[in-house]
């Protein structure tokens, strides 16, 4: 074989083993749409879906607390934080009572993850982050992925008010 045709074989395969490892990036913008997306029907939502990062099939619905989750199938990256779950308000039957009025993104910090920013990005946005009951808050078929996933408890949930 060819020097010069060994040599594009190995940049191939050095870019693709690159880009299996590489988080997509979410950025501010992205972020505050999704998380004000009440169906998630708006294109950059869809992209997430599209894209594989999230999955309908992947859907957990907490009936009792009007929530679902889409965990996450590919690593998304905001803020140096791991991006592992999209929580959005889900219902079968209103009941009348208690439909919460956001969605969230629950997250965990990486070591260089930026809280300051996060918390800026909360306050710029009328958001809130919870980071004490954010595991107890989840069913446990949830809450038990996740940190097996993330490989800790310690967890951090951004949540911003839906568009409606």
């Amino acid at each position: 074989m060819g020097k010069i045709k060994k040599s594009v074989l190995t940049l191939i395969l050095f870019l693709g083993v690159e880009n299996i490892y590489a988080d997509e990036v979410l950025t501010d913008k992205q972020a505050k749409i999704i998380l004000a997306d009440e169906n998630q029907v708006l294109p950059i939502t869809k992209q997430l879906f599209s894209n594989g990062i999230f999955s309908k099939k992947n859907f957990i619905s907490d009936a009792e607390s009007y929530r679902g989750y889409y965990l996450a199938n590919k690593k998304l990256n905001f803020m140096n934080f791991d991006v592992l779950a999209y929580q959005v308000i889900h219902f079968e039957v209103n009941v009348g009572c208690c439909v919460g009025s956001e969605n969230s993104l629950i997250l965990a910090p990486k070591i260089n993850a930026n809280l300051g920013g996060l918390q800026e990005f909360a306050k710029d946005n009328k958001c809130e982050i919870e980071s004490n009951s954010v595991i107890s808050d989840m069913p446990d078929e949830v809450s038990v992925k996740l940190i097996s996933k993330a490989k800790t408890s310690k967890l951090f949930s951004l949540s911003c008010e839906v568009d409606r």
